[in-house]
């Protein structure tokens, strides 16, 4: 559990909430270092060793990440919440990734849960510079987070970044700069 400085929403929970306007958030240690006008950030990142891309915050709040797969360029929605990295149905139909099933779980950070799934494999998945091979990633139906994204943003996305990447290139996100930080694969 990660516990941030500020006031518990209940008492009994132990969870804090904190409000900034600037932070970094370690997925990897799993810590947030916050900024603000009065203090200096607890524990300094070193950019040296990582690969930064840029991020997009739009109006909804929501990171959005450029992507690329298979040579083609799309539009990620960074999710640190949802378990694994997710296409649209219709983004793996025009890049033509054989579909396979499968049975394991994937969740998200709301709590929902989906048994049973479409997968495909990405020859390649890269963000910025950084470049996986024969990345797994879900296939879902992304329509109602697209109509959402498209009615309070005017924007669409082709896929959600989830945990497994992030995890795996030691994401940090740097929300005053707009920055995701990524160690090379």
């Amino acid at each position: 559990m990660l516990l941030l400085p500020g006031k518990p929403l209940h008492p009994a929970q132990g969870v804090f909430v904190c409000r900034f306007q600037a932070g970094l958030f370690n997925f990897q240690e799993r810590f947030i270092t916050t900024f603000s006008y009065l203090c200096s950030p607890m524990e300094p990142f070193q950019p040296d060793f990582y690969i930064a891309a840029d991020l997009q915050i739009i109006a909804t709040r929501h990171l959005l990440l450029p992507v690329r797969i298979n040579h083609l360029d799309l539009l990620f929605l960074v999710d640190t919440g949802a378990s694994a990295t997710c296409i649209d149905f219709q983004t793996a139909e025009m890049l033509r990734l054989p579909l396979q099933k499968n049975t394991e779980l994937l969740t998200s950070a709301t709590g929902t849960e989906t048994e049973g799934f479409t997968e495909a494999i990405a020859d390649q998945l890269q963000i910025g510079s950084v470049c996986i091979k024969q990345q797994p990633v879900a296939v879902l139906n992304l329509q109602h987070i697209n109509q959402r994204l498209e009615q309070m943003a005017g924007v669409q996305v082709q896929g959600i970044l989830g945990a497994d990447v992030l995890l795996a290139l030691q994401a940090v996100i740097d929300f005053g700069q707009a920055k995701l930080y990524l160690k090379e694969w």
